[in-house]
């Protein structure tokens, strides 16, 4: 039986057209959240931080460490295995994960205008009009950054993503579950050897990707009855070390007959493996612009990915959105002085460690500052190497605790 992949907009009668697809044909549904809830069981990952794959906003990390990326991939792997069960009904952003080759996927758009959507919302949250429309502007806000990030498509409900767009203001309940209905017993989306494996090459790359992704790489991967094309970018030479130690981790998994690594026809960036050993989310926090800078750049320069503010409400606000595995902190800067900042980046961010930096010699604020949380305090004409080395305990220090709550 076909599989549908449900995307739609928000207050779009998506709940009661769920419930009569499960009711009439009998669908087993599947959410982003039960997706991000196996992969968790798979990675020991928190749901709370996978679930950060489907955020529009893009953290200043990740360029260092492809957290977005690596959580997609692990996401996809448990979508790829749901699709061998039958008569499913994926529901949310992971069902546009799904690749077109697996033509007995239904992929089923609900969309409305503002005067259909506020009203329902109005009813179904019990919530004033102005509430439902800040609802809806940042639910579609997520939808059209995903399609973006997926698709590089501005249009979150351009057709060519979609078998079907449903107007639900257009077309009752009843009326649109028959069109999904009358639309899975046709030939074309009738579950086929090809379409079978699709499924199997899908899963193979979800495989490869999450693979790779462990081992600090991060590439282009297709495959097709088994054989793994890695595209790599034209003015980019892969080095035959790296050619045979990606062609040995994928021809590791199961299903995969042959790896080839091919070039795209575009420019790119170097790839470079990440080094899971190494902090790769640094925030450093001090008046002197041109300190952090150079600062920042020493650090990248030995693999360290780092980010870089001036004053403390920029600080604490960033610790609000962002997740940074170590600071580096000069207590003298703008908006809060002394060791009272500790407590607040504590209570913010309880497991982060905290390196003081600071050009003031005072065994006193040393000892505050250590005894309200702080990893180390040191003085900013430190060895770089010093340095460099409390910044790997540190780092240490929480991946161990990591590893134990695991």
């Amino acid at each position: 039986m076909a599989i549908i992949a449900l995307f739609n907009g928000m207050f779009c009668s998506e709940s009661a057209v769920i419930e009569k697809l499960k009711e009439k044909s009998g669908f087993k549904l599947i959410t982003d959240r039960m997706l991000i809830a196996q992969a968790s069981k798979n990675t020991g990952i928190p749901g709370d931080k996978l679930k950060k794959a489907f955020s529009s906003k893009i953290s200043v990390f990740n360029r260092f460490v492809h957290e977005k990326e690596k959580f997609i991939s692990y996401i996809k792997l448990s979508l790829a295995n749901a699709l061998l069960e039958d008569n499913i009904l994926i529901h949310g952003l992971s069902g546009m994960l799904i690749p077109k080759n697996i033509s007995h996927a239904i992929h089923v758009g609900l969309i409305a205008d503002l005067k259909y959507r506020m009203p329902h919302g109005v009813s179904e949250k019990k919530m004033n009009e102005r509430e439902i429309l800040n609802i809806i502007e940042r639910k579609d806000g997520k939808s059209a950054a995903w399609i973006n990030y997926l698709f590089n498509i501005q249009n979150t409900w351009d057709t060519s993503l979609y078998d079907i767009v449903i107007p639900m203001d257009k077309m009752s309940v009843k009326e649109a579950v028959e069109l999904i209905r009358a639309t899975t017993t046709k030939k074309e989306y009738c579950i086929s050897e090809e379409s079978q494996n699709a499924i199997n090459d899908f899963i193979i790359v979800a495989k490869a990707e999450t693979a790779l992704c462990e081992e600090g790489y991060f590439l282009n991967i297709q495959a097709k009855n088994g054989i793994i094309s890695v595209k790599t970018h034209k003015n980019i030479p892969i080095s035959y070390l790296l050619e045979t130690e990606i062609k040995s981790i994928l021809s590791n998994i199961s299903g995969v007959k042959s790896v080839e690594i091919k070039m795209k026809n575009e420019e790119g960036e170097l790839y470079k493996k990440f080094n899971s050993n190494m902090p790769s989310k640094v925030l450093i926090v001090d008046a002197e612009q041109a300190f952090t800078k150079n600062l920042s750049e020493m650090l990248l320069s030995r693999d360290i990915g780092t980010a870089y503010l001036h004053d403390a409400d920029s600080a604490l606000n960033f610790l609000k959105e962002e997740d940074p595995e170590l600071m580096i902190l000069n207590l003298k800067i703008p908006g809060i002085e002394g060791s009272s900042i500790i407590k607040k980046i504590k209570e913010l961010k309880p497991n982060l460690e905290v390196i003081i930096l600071t050009s003031q010699d005072s065994e006193s604020e040393k000892n505050a500052c250590l005894n309200k949380g702080a990893f180390a305090y040191l003085q900013k004409a430190v060895d770089i190497d010093i340095l460099f080395d409390t910044l790997k305990k540190a780092y240490k220090k929480i991946t161990k605790e990591i590893h134990r709550q695991i």
